[in-house]
């Protein structure tokens, strides 16, 4: 949100560990796959100021910018999906930024064939981004097609964006009336890339 006298107010579900006000944070990947420097204002449960934000916990997070240039914070530098790490976990985000992922899945329907060159959206919580699928393997490591009722071994590579996720994490992909639903098995962290705007 762009909230008129405060900025930027970000919302969301804490996973994990805990914020507290004025800790240093990391929020990203943008659409170019960065992640920008970010101080932690404020935050709001439940529309009552709090000083802590604890795993689990619902809450909004009034940030601004830090760095050396300091620019404003503005709405479109923002989309669905982004995550927000304490600025200590670093290697977590180096971990788990990823444009190609494998994923188990299953096609639950397809009036035709799936093969390398497909690309459904893919919705992995609230992710969501079109994606191109580079291989398909059958559960004995062989190249195939999926129809539907297959269950296969897909790598997928996104078309836009990196973004954060997860092994395990569940995933649905369709294009139409195309459905298939599946789980995260692998990620592929890029080589020598540079997530962190200085």
């Amino acid at each position: 949100f762009l909230v008129q006298g405060v900025g930027i107010v970000l919302g969301g579900t804490l996973r994990s560990g805990k914020f507290s006000v004025n800790d240093r944070l990391l929020v990203g990947p943008d659409r170019s796959g960065f992640y920008r420097n970010v101080l932690l204002k404020s935050i709001h449960r439940q529309c009552v100021p709090s000083q802590h934000v604890y795993e689990g916990q619902h809450a909004t997070l009034a940030i601004k910018s830090l760095g050396r240039n300091k620019e404003q914070l503005k709405r479109n530098q923002f989309r669905k999906g982004m995550v927000v790490v304490r600025e200590q976990d670093r290697e977590l985000l180096e971990q788990n930024t990823v444009r190609e992922f494998l994923a188990d899945i299953k096609v639950l329907h397809h009036s035709t064939t799936i093969s390398p060159g497909y690309s459904p959206v893919v919705h992995l919580g609230v992710v969501r981004q079109a994606a191109i699928i580079l291989s398909i393997k059958d559960r004995d490591g062989n190249e195939c097609t999926a129809r539907t009722g297959s269950e296969v071994t897909v790598r997928f590579r996104f078309l836009h964006a990196a973004e954060f996720l997860s092994k395990g994490r569940s995933l649905i992909f369709r294009e139409g009336r195309a459905k298939g639903c599946g789980r995260v098995a692998e990620l592929y962290p890029p080589e020598n890339v540079q997530l962190f705007q200085s």
